[in-house]
């Protein structure tokens, strides 16, 4: 049996987006249950891997440090995830970005997220598009992930 190999990364980046109709939700709840005023961003943390891990039955797990992130989505260079709340970079930056492979078997990679968020100018976050309540100037989530 040959031995697995972790996916390699080539940058850690945050970058502010237009939030989708779910991340609007999304926001909305976080606003509400933690009872914080959060602007309508959606940060996105890119991930860009060296090169893509081909498919197989192994899946990895991401984490920050022992803090796992639940969800995390692929993209054509990489794997990304999405952060509404800003103190969650208060909380978790600066911490070693890891894959892990059944439980047990950590991987540093050597990159760490950034210890504060990307900052949408106030200008990025006004006007806000009357027809979504979302920031105009800011870059579309497929923007983010095309380059």
């Amino acid at each position: 049996m040959s031995a697995i190999e972790f996916p390699k990364i080539a940058a850690v980046e945050v970058i502010p987006a237009q939030p989708k109709l779910a991340d609007l939700k999304n926001i909305e709840h976080i606003a509400a249950t933690e009872s914080v005023s959060l602007d309508p961003v959606a940060y996105v943390v890119k991930i860009t891997l060296e090169t893509i891990p081909p498919v197989s039955s192994h899946g990895f797990e991401l984490y920050l440090d022992d803090y796992r992130i639940r969800k995390y989505w692929g993209f054509q260079n990489g794997i990304y995830f999405k952060v509404y709340n800003p103190r969650f970079f208060a909380k978790h930056g600066g911490k070693q970005v890891r894959f892990c492979l059944a439980g047990d078997q950590f991987q540093d990679t050597g990159f760490r997220l950034p210890r504060e968020k990307a900052r949408p100018s106030a200008r990025a976050i006004q006007p806000l598009s009357a027809a979504s309540a979302t920031p105009d100037l800011l870059p579309s989530q497929e923007e983010v992930l095309a380059h």
